[in-house]
C-alpha cells in the first residue's frame, strides 16, 4: 500500500498504531489492518477509484436493509487518492465454515435471506444512489467477444465450440428484470461467526443488472443442502427462482474462471492464466 495514503489513515484514527498488517493485494484495492480493527482499502487503479466513490454512497443504504453487517466507513481519505478506513468485519470465509462441517442447511438459508433482501432494493433508489446500471445482455456479448479473441486461442477445438455455445445459451435468454445485485459474491466476501453468515464485504461491482450472477452457487450445485436451502429461504421471502434464473445462474458459474484469465493476461501473471484455464476446463457444459 502506498505509504501516504497509510499515513493518512493513521492520521484521520488518531490513535496509536500498535500493528499494521498488510492483509492482501487483490485484483483491485491494497488492504492493510491496522490494530486488529481497522481496514484501509486503496484502489489500485483509476476505474477502482470510480467503484470506491460508489461504494461509499452505497454502504449506508445497504446497511439499513440487509440482515447482516456490511462495512461501515469511518473515514474517507481524499489525499493522496480517494481511500477509506472502516471497522473491521471480523469472521471466517464461509468456504472455510463449509468445509469445518458447519450445517450447511442454516448457510444456504442466511444467505437466501441476505440476497432476497438485496435483491428486493428498490431499482430507482439504486439509481438515485450512483449505483452502476449493466446491460448484461451488451455485457455478456462483450466478454464473449473479448474471449474470443483473448481466451478461445489458450483451449482445445472441442472445448472452443462447447464454450462458444455457452455464451450462445445466455445470449438467447430474455433480458432478465434488472435489480441491485453484489456482482462478486465470492465465499471469501461472505463472513460467518457462530456457525452463521453475519457479513458481506467488497461491494465496489455492486451494480444493477442481472441478479442471477449472484445465484452463481445454484449453477455450481442445485442439489446440495447449502443450495436448497438457499433458493428456498429467497423463495419464501418472495422472489422467483425459476428456470430461466437457474439458466443464467449456470452461465455466470460457467463464466467466472473467465475473468480470471483475462486478468492473467493483463495486469496479472501466468498463475492467474493456469487457474483461470483449469477453471474454465472444469465448468464447460
Amino acid at each position: 500500500m502506498d505509504p501516504e495514503i497509510l499515513e493518512a489513515a493513521v492520521d484521520a484514527l488518531a490513535e496509536p498504531i500498535r500493528s499494521v498488517n498488510h492483509v492482501r493485494e487483490g485484483w483491485d484495492f491494497d488492504v492493510c489492518e491496522l490494530n486488529g480493527r481497522w481496514i484501509v482499502r486503496a484502489p489500485r487503479r483509476e476505474d477502482a477509484l470510480v467503484a470506491l466513490a460508489r461504494e461509499v454512497v452505497l454502504l449506508p443504504a445497504l446497511a439499513e436493509v440487509l440482515p447482516v453487517e456490511v462495512p461501515r466507513i469511518q473515514h474517507v481519505l481524499r489525499e493522496p487518492r480517494l481511500a477509506v478506513v472502516y471497522g473491521m468485519l471480523h469472521g471466517r470465509r464461509l468456504n472455510e465454515e463449509l468445509e469445518s462441517g458447519t450445517d450447511e442447511g442454516a448457510l444456504g438459508k442466511d444467505l437466501g435471506c441476505v440476497l432476497a433482501a438485496l435483491h428486493a432494493f428498490p431499482v430507482d433508489r439504486a439509481r438515485e444512489l450512483g449505483v452502476a446500471v449493466r446491460d448484461p445482455i451488451a455485457e455478456v456479448s462483450a466478454l464473449a467477444e473479448h474471449c474470443a479473441f483473448q481466451v478461445f486461442p489458450l483451449l482445445e477445438a472441442s472445448e472452443r465450440g462447447r464454450a462458444r455455445r455457452a455464451f450462445e445459451s445466455y445470449l438467447g435468454e430474455p433480458a432478465p428484470p434488472p435489480a441491485l445485485h453484489h456482482a462478486d459474491l465470492g465465499p471469501a466476501h461472505v463472513l460467518c461467526r457462530a456457525e452463521r453468515i453475519t457479513g458481506v464485504i467488497d461491494w465496489t461491482d455492486a451494480r444493477v443488472g442481472d441478479p442471477a450472477l449472484d445465484l452463481w452457487w445454484l449453477g455450481r450445485d442445485r442439489s446440495s443442502t447449502f443450495s436448497r436451502s438457499l433458493a428456498d429461504a429467497y423463495e419464501q421471502e418472495g422472489l422467483a427462482i425459476d428456470e430461466s434464473v437457474l439458466r443464467r445462474a449456470r452461465f455466470w458459474y460457467f463464466a467466472g474462471p473467465w475473468h480470471e484469465v483475462l486478468y492473467g493476461l493483463g495486469p496479472g501473471d501466468d498463475a492467474y492464466i493456469k487457474s483461470g484455464l483449469a477453471g474454465i476446463r472444469s465448468r464447460l457444459p
